[in-house]
């Protein structure tokens, strides 16, 4: 009897391997171009024949040749022109220009809350004074909380104006005003 050798067990089917992307490609080289040509560059300042040589002592510079010419000295400040007169205009005088002045303040009164937790400090607010002195728009910048806030601006609503002026004639203006709490013994 013939022995048959032993069968071999077959081996797993390998996994073929993912393909790889290709790198990118890098971008098609562009033509090279000729570089614009330019003028030449002219260096100004301090050359040696915009000096004076004159007298003893080093040598200084009495002008200026910055407007990259060549040659010739440069000009003293006392050969240049007098600069212009600025042109006349029919009004020559600025207009006069008066803020806004307090005529009336109401004076805000502490919150109970404030006075137990010893709030003092500055309610800050923006306003806008119309052409007759009365406050309108008014915006709250800096606040003490407490309730301070709110009677900060009742109180300010209630201020009266001299309004700004402009030669005399009433305008619309704007201001910053700062309200103080202080607590009084």
């Amino acid at each position: 009897p013939k022995t048959q050798p032993p069968k071999k067990k077959p081996e797993p089917k390998k996994k073929p391997e993912p393909k790889k992307p290709d790198p990118p490609k890098p971008p098609p080289e562009q033509p090279k171009t000729a570089a614009p040509k330019t003028a030449p560059i002219k260096i100004a300042g301090l050359l040696s024949n915009s000096t004076n040589d004159k007298g003893k002592g080093p040598v200084v510079q009495t002008g200026n040749d910055f407007n990259g010419s060549k040659g010739g000295k440069g000009k003293a400040s006392s050969d240049l022109p007098p600069p212009p007169d600025p042109p006349a205009s029919p009004d020559t005088d600025p207009p006069v220009r008066k803020s806004a002045q307090v005529t009336k303040k109401v004076k805000p009164k502490y919150t109970r809350a404030a006075l137990r937790a010893n709030i003092e400090g500055k309610v800050i607010v923006f306003v806008t004074i119309g052409a007759d002195g009365k406050v309108s728009n008014i915006k709250l910048i800096k606040g003490l909380g407490y309730g301070l806030d709110e009677v900060a601006l009742e109180a300010v609503e209630k201020w009266l104006f001299s309004p700004a002026t402009i030669d005399g004639k009433p305008i619309q203006s704007t201001k910053r005003i700062k309200v103080d709490f202080v607590i009084e013994e």
